[in-house]
């Protein structure tokens, strides 16, 4: 383990291990090959696989994952491109040229679905058992379950055409399209001017120590939002959007509308209405904790750009260079193999860290079998940010480590895929935590406890809303933007009760500016589940100490090479399956609720 000197950290990505540019001559190459790839493909598997002998299938999953690696190299070079530059023109229009050849050479390979599903239930499970194919054990296990929902190959082609023009994805473009060229007019307190400010910026201002430029922030989203033009083609996207989801949820024949993304997670309906259930139940802590805060900052109730304030009157900044070397600090202690690697990634330029005009906001992690991870940061100098690296570090560890899988058990879902970037926040805590006076540590668990109430109970508040609206749809129901606003404000005030002033005239747009709902309908609810399993995994660590690591690791290096609640009980010892689980992580929160009002007792 060597020292980093954090003044050599690169803050911006250097993606020479892709392509120079959207303009690179070898994307058009490589798109050759895959074409060339793809019909090789099916010339010596079409008629073959639901008859293919058992030691024939490591070959296949050679030559499936020989034009797949390349199709990977151009996706997540193109999402890098255009995650930095949002409104850039050529990039869109090669995402569409793209979009567009993929569709016509991944078409050929519907049979692919067509031929696993004539192999049966039975003998997909019979493979799933076998040792020489242990590696994708869980490949073939999820395959025998999902094959239920496979079409026929016409139906499979047409829908595969549609999908880039007229499907959710031609949605959720023009709603990123449109939303990444926002720009956010706030007042500047100290010159009195008016200035223009991205998506990330504004968003950070809510949480001043000043209500004049938390209350400007708030108006200056609303504005935006609330324009009704922008309503009129956000309510649009996303009504469209539902339609899709709908249309495919009847042609393919899942249960109910959440049945899709619950199977994709690997998670049983039940498990996940319990989630569901148990949230909401819970939304009393919520608010407990607003009432407490406001008690602490001198009003009856909170107004709602006061929910995110901080408690101290001075606002703590930190910069890039401070932040980042106290997560590394941190996770030192923690593993010389997560700091290794978290030096690596600045060391080697896989981290973009700050703001600019047309980057896409908020921050996110990207890794794929054989590819290294990327992070991408909106650094404003606030202590979220340092919360954020070692959140999106901690999803990059796990993309690192899940290497050691098969590439069709590489990925987990997204429940699970929360857990590594939910447990460095809470080593983190620990650590600040432990330097803080009583003063610090109300301050603290104020903002910790909003960003868990945040991460647990206001990702289950989207899903019911989403649920709410799905099913509406679903069920015959025309729904435009005023029947979401409607929708929104009272899965809102469920949650928050009356412990906020509602402002007059608020058409409650905020699901608006959701991007998650538009990109991935029920993505959320991943945030909350894995926020639950990584306390109760927090927890063994602090019973059990330095032994759990390797426990620890295990879990993360096995990717998605079992279901989440077989994965859990074999590498950790838990079972996800049961309500009193739930239940036991929600205590958690319950702690940290009883020591931020002893604390707040204390004033």
């Amino acid at each position: 383990m060597s020292e980093f000197n954090i003044k050599n950290a690169k803050t911006s990505w250097d993606m020479k291990d892709y392509y120079t540019s959207v303009a690179d001559p070898q994307i058009a190459e490589d798109v050759n090959k895959i074409s060339s790839l793809v019909d090789s493909f099916i010339s010596k598997y079409t008629g073959k696989i639901s008859g293919l002998a058992d030691d024939k299938f490591v070959e296949f999953f050679a030559d499936e994952n020989e034009y797949g690696t390349i199709v990977s190299k151009i996706q997540i070079f193109m999402l890098y491109t255009s995650s930095l530059d949002t409104q850039n023109q050529d990039i869109l229009k090669k995402q569409g040229e793209l979009s567009h050849k993929f569709t016509e050479i991944f078409n050929g390979l519907t049979f692919v679905g067509q031929e696993f599903k004539a192999r049966g239930y039975d003998d997909l499970i019979r493979l799933s058992e076998l040792p020489e194919l242990s590696a994708w054990k869980n490949y073939f296990y999820q395959t025998a379950q999902s094959i239920k929902y496979v079409l026929d190959e016409k139906t499979e082609k047409a829908l595969m055409f549609k999908a880039p023009s007229g499907g959710k994805s031609a949605f959720s473009s023009l709603y990123e399209e449109l939303t990444g060229s926002f720009e956010f007019k706030v007042h500047d307190f100290e010159t009195e001017e008016d200035k223009m400010v991205t998506d990330s910026e504004v968003r950070a201002l809510r949480q001043s120590t000043d209500e004049r430029v938390r209350k400007n922030a708030y108006e200056s989203i609303r504005e935006v939002f609330e324009d009704e033009k922008t309503q009129i083609v956000l309510g649009n996207c996303y009504s469209n959007i539902l339609k899709d989801c709908t249309s495919e949820l009847n042609i393919r024949g899942y249960d109910h509308v959440m049945s899709r993304r619950n199977k994709s997670e690997e998670l049983s309906d039940d498990v996940v209405d319990t989630l569901l259930s148990e949230v909401e139940k819970s939304y009393p802590m919520y608010q407990k904790y607003l009432k407490i805060k406001a008690k602490l900052m001198g009003k009856d109730k909170l107004n709602v750009w006061d929910v995110m304030a901080p408690l101290d009157k001075v606002e703590k900044e930190y910069t890039f260079e401070d932040g980042l070397k106290l997560f590394l600090d941190t996770i030192k202690k923690f593993d010389v193999e997560f700091y290794d690697f978290s030096v690596n990634m600045f060391e080697n330029a896989r981290v973009d860290v700050f703001p600019g005009k047309g980057k896409r906001g908020g921050a996110f992690a990207c890794y794929d079998k054989g590819f290294e991870s990327y992070v991408l940061l909106n650094w404003t100098n606030k202590l979220g940010d340092v919360s954020t690296l070692a959140h999106e570090l901690g999803h990059a560890t796990h993309g690192h480590l899940s290497q050691a899988q098969e590439a069709e058990v590489y990925s987990t879902g997204m429940c699970l895929a929360e857990t590594a970037s939910v447990f460095n926040e809470m080593i983190l805590s620990e650590t600040l935590m432990s330097q803080m006076s009583d003063d610090e540590k109300l301050s603290y668990l104020d903002e910790n406890l909003g960003s868990t109430f945040a991460t647990i109970h206001r990702q289950i508040q989207y899903i019911l809303f989403e649920r709410r609206c799905h099913k509406a749809i679903h069920s015959g129901e025309g729904l435009g933007y005023e029947d979401f606003n409607k929708a929104w404000g009272e899965e809102v005030n469920k949650m928050s009760g009356d412990a906020i002033v509602r402002v007059e005239g608020d058409k409650t747009s905020t699901w608006s500016s959701i991007p998650h709902i538009f990109r991935s309908p029920f993505y959320c609810y991943a945030y909350s589940f894995g926020n639950i399993l990584t306390f109760a995994l927090y927890n063994k660590y602090k019973e059990e100490g330095e032994s759990f690591i390797p426990k620890y690791k295990e879990f993360l290096k096995s990717g998605g090479s079992l279901p989440p609640a077989e994965l859990v009980k074999k590498t950790i010892g838990m079972d996800i399956s049961k309500p009193e689980y739930f239940q036991s992580g929600l205590s958690v929160i319950e702690g940290m609720l009883d020591d931020f009002e002893a604390l707040a007792a204390l004033k």
